[in-house]
């Protein structure tokens, strides 16, 4: 390799190419896998990863290869097959595995193909990781030999367990019968999954993009071309159409008069709902920072996915408020003007996703200050560490954080007066009923059981810790 200029592998989503490039052929691959085995054989022994891919026919080339490179360097691989990426990311989250990688190029033709890999938690890789990887890669040194080779595993049905948590969304019995449904797999990693999960729920599909043969991934199907599957939904007089992508990570929705419902418009639908069931509260934190920096004359920008709740925001805040749906153009937009970002994210029982990369903070201005109030569930910002009242802050990349555990704690007499406002009646309700009565009688309070006689009763608690989730019988 000529000079020492640093050589970028990684994109916005992976390593990605035309197959027969520098970095999508056979050669690479097994550089890849060595490389992937000694950065995290110096973290941790006994290395496991999980690897699946789609149905390109550059795949097994790929995977070969890909195998060899992490064998070699002593890692153990569990070789999934042709799998979507979710379940990859799943199967690496909830089989104690270190990593999970997925041989993709997602919607691009089947010319090309691409890498993408998830830590042990099921997330993409931090910056600083991927660079190691790349430091690695482009090193001239001698090539990493080990006296033990890893082990390969092909389960029979790799796939079963996720298509068990798919199915496990829909939570109650459901009668499906009378839905008629047009379901496009693009030809690609979830044409099988997705006829396995929708049949056993009940739903018989009309099925789109189930015979890959290698090359007609996204051709004239999936999410990226969805006019076959407009028209096929109107001459079947189907109530819905499905179109997933390549790696069956996104999908597209077609109404019943063929109309394409996009990604926006699925999360306003989903929040809809949820708010509807009352397990989506409007976030308390960002309306109460709002009104006192807006009070201060500071331009404010409120990003949510909640669109109704946005139309409430825009009724009640003034002039110097602005509201816009909360996706990752928008944040990634409104971050690059803004001296202070406050992110407040909860998601009852998990941990918060990272909305601001690491990768975003080379946008922002110098000095610019982020509030993490998230950081007692991980934190919403990649950059995110837990810090003391003591020592509250930190510098990464001219960027000042503010990630307080437990923030309430520097006013301990406020919060505690406010805690005590909005749960006293909820006290006493338990003191003259008892706490299963006062649950029964009161649904609110019914919700906010998580462990009852030693069972984890609250399912987002239990999926978190990876624990037995089980259903409340009163």
């Amino acid at each position: 390799m000529k000079g020492n200029a640093k050589i970028s592998y990684f994109g916005t989503d992976g390593i990605r190419g035309r197959v027969g490039s520098d970095v999508m052929n056979s050669q690479f691959m097994l550089r890849l896998g060595r490389a992937l085995g000694k950065v995290f054989a110096d973290e941790r022994k006994g290395l496991r990863v999980v690897l699946g891919k789609d149905t390109r026919v550059s795949g097994y080339m790929l995977e070969s290869a890909l195998e060899s490179g992490l064998l070699s360097s002593g890692a153990d691989v569990l070789a999934m097959g042709v799998a979507p990426t979710p379940c990859i990311s799943y199967v690496a989250r909830n089989s104690n595995a270190d990593l999970g990688v997925v041989i993709s190029a997602s919607h691009n033709p089947y010319t090309d193909n691409g890498i993408k890999v998830f830590d042990r938690d099921g997330n993409k890789l931090s910056s600083e990781i991927q660079d190691a990887i790349e430091d690695e890669l482009q090193n001239d040194g001698p090539k990493h030999g080990y006296r033990n080779p890893g082990r390969i595993q092909r389960p029979p049905q790799p796939t079963l367990e996720y298509e068990a948590y798919c199915q496990s969304f829909v939570k109650e019995p459901r009668n499906f019968a009378n839905l008629s449904i047009v379901l496009d797999c693009a030809n690609g990693a979830a044409y099988k999954v997705a006829q396995r999960v929708f049949e056993k729920l009940g739903v018989s599909p009309i099925y789109m993009g189930v015979d890959p043969d290698g090359t007609n991934i996204n051709e004239g199907c999936g999410s990226t071309d969805t006019t076959v599957l407009q028209r096929r939904v109107v001459e079947e007089k189907a109530d819905l159409g499905i179109a997933f992508d390549g790696d069956g990570d996104r999908l597209i929705m077609i109404d019943e008069f063929g109309e394409i419902v996009d990604g926006d418009e699925i999360v306003y639908a989903i929040a809809r709902r949820k708010k509807e069931l009352g397990t989506l509260i409007g976030g308390v934190v960002g309306t109460q920072s709002a009104k006192m920096l807006s009070g201060l004359g500071a331009d404010v920008t409120i990003l949510d996915i909640n669109l109704e709740r946005l139309r409430e925001l825009d009724d009640i805040m003034p002039k110097n408020v602005k509201t816009k749906f909360s996706n990752h153009y928008n944040i990634k937009e409104c971050i690059k003007n803004a001296h202070l970002v406050i992110g407040a994210v909860l998601l009852p029982g998990a941990k918060a996703p990272n909305l601001i990369t690491k990768e975003m903070l080379k946008d922002l201005d110098k000095g610019t200050v982020l509030v993490d109030v998230a950081v007692d569930q991980g934190g919403c910002f990649e950059t995110t560490k837990p810090t003391t009242h003591s020592d509250p802050t930190y510098i990464i990349d001219d960027v000042l954080h503010y990630s307080v555990a437990n923030m309430p704690g520097a006013v301990p007499m406020t919060s505690t007066e406010g805690l005590t406002n909005a749960t006293i009646n909820y006290a006493i309700e338990i003191a003259n009923k008892g706490w299963k009565q006062a649950c029964i009688e009161n649904n609110p309070l019914k919700k906010g059981l998580n462990i009852v006689r030693g069972d984890v009763v609250y399912q987002a608690v239990a999926e978190a810790f990876n624990m037995k989730y089980t259903k409340l019988n009163f």
